[in-house]
């Protein structure tokens, strides 16, 4: 069996690791960690729920199609004057095959209870936002 010369082995391994750097790079990338559209993903359901102290819970799911189809709602509590940027991110999860929008209701000026179905997994949750503490209700 011919052995491979230093600089061939070199160029070789180097060039497996950019391929399999690229792959990863797609597959992880593919997703946008706060839910924009994409080319690989579509954002639905926006909606806002005000309280009467000025404050918001908005709201938006994200399904992203590639090498599988990832379902994930992110959840901002934010002054109902100012639009949700990725500061005001309090609650992120991945759905099962079902994509459900979560419920929103204000216990009072100072509490937010967030209802969620379908949860497949947590990847942020914010118990306590400035002055708002923030319950929740998580199914599987």
């Amino acid at each position: 069996m011919p052995t491979m010369k230093p600089r061939v082995r070199s160029i070789t391994i180097f060039a497996v690791f950019l391929v399999i750097g690229v792959a990863l790079a797609l597959l992880f990338l593919r997703n946008d960690p706060q839910g924009e559209d994409s080319a690989n993903c579509t954002q639905f359901d926006k909606f806002s729920v005000q309280s009467v102290s000025g404050m918001s819970v908005s709201a938006h799911t994200t399904v992203c199609t590639a090498l599988s189809t990832t379902i994930v709602t992110y959840v901002y509590l934010h002054p109902s004057v100012q639009r949700a940027t990725a500061k005001d991110l309090v609650f992120r999860y991945s759905q099962s095959a079902t994509a459900d929008v979560p419920k929103i209701s204000w216990i009072d000026d100072q509490h937010v209870l967030i209802e969620a179905n379908h949860v497949a997994t947590v990847s942020k949750l914010e118990k306590k936002r400035g002055h708002v503490s923030i319950e929740y209700k998580i199914a599987s």
